[in-house]
């Protein structure tokens, strides 16, 4: 007996540092309020280097963070 094995479609990556507020959001794992927790550190701050600078910023618990990460590139 065969069994059909789906391929994976590849991980579309969100880049953190050049995305917009609106395309932030368009990802399934950022709500409005975490798009904007980025775009105002950004701000603020300049670059976001990796997820440990998202440690803090409103929205994202250590679960959400696991969760996003593989989507995340800086």
């Amino acid at each position: 007996q065969w069994v059909k094995v789906k391929e994976q479609a590849p991980v579309r990556k969100v880049n953190v540092n050049k995305f917009s507020l609106q395309r932030l959001m368009n990802h399934p794992y950022i709500s409005y309020y975490q798009a904007r927790a980025i775009v105002e550190h950004r701000k603020a701050y300049g670059d976001i280097k990796d997820v440990n600078h998202l440690r803090g910023l409103e929205g994202f618990t250590p679960q959400k963070l696991e969760k996003l990460q593989p989507y995340l590139e800086f």
